[in-house]
């Protein structure tokens, strides 16, 4: 697997009780890898469902370097999942569009593919704000025991709801026909090993 080099070795190093979705995750065992398929089978299955994209960049982690290359290694082999933040929940955020996707790389950016496999439970980001809303205003002291915001949630906030609810997936619609996909659990995800 190019790239990995040293610094794959270290995926277990980047502190993994930084956020609380990162500690939910990880206390709910929901570390499992993506399904990895050859390359026609991926192609087959890409009939019936969107290929979604995520795109990498160089990163420095804790003092540590990873390549894009690196990233990509871990997303699909790592141990761990390490989520990142974002407006539209945190965790892996993938796009149903290629140039979309390489619009956030740099000129080390990478990008792999990947499809929804029947582990994805999808909500859509508009009916998790609406229920996240109803919830945080009828269970106060359920929302504090799970330390979510008073109302119209940090992002972190809705992803734990997702988790809680069954969703491990988080749809954005974007302009243009483009969809956001934010993943929480990368065994929702069936991948190879192809760079875009």
């Amino acid at each position: 697997m190019g790239g990995r080099g040293a610094n794959f070795q270290r995926t277990v190093s980047p502190p993994i009780q930084t956020q609380q979705l990162q500690r939910m995750l990880y206390a709910m065992g929901m570390n499992g890898k993506p399904e990895v398929v050859d390359q026609n089978t991926f192609d087959g299955l890409a009939q019936n469902s969107p290929v979604l994209y995520r795109t990498v960049n160089d990163t420095v982690v804790d003092g540590v370097p990873f390549t894009s290359s690196d990233c990509c290694d871990m997303l699909i082999d790592g141990d761990l999942t390490f989520v990142g933040r974002g407006i539209h929940g945190d965790g892996l955020y993938f796009s149903n569009s290629l140039s979309g996707s390489k619009a956030y790389g740099d000129h080390t950016g990478q990008t792999v593919g990947a499809v929804l496999n029947s582990k994805a439970r999808v909500i859509s980001e508009t009916q998790l704000r609406q229920d996240y809303d109803a919830f945080v205003k009828s269970h106060p002291q359920a929302r504090k025991a799970l330390g979510f915001a008073k109302s119209h949630s940090s992002h972190d906030s809705y992803s734990q709801f997702a988790l809680i609810r069954g969703y491990n997936v988080i749809s954005s619609d974007q302009y243009s026909n483009e969809t956001y996909y934010t993943v929480l659990d990368r065994s929702a995800l069936t991948m190879t090993r192809k760079r875009y």
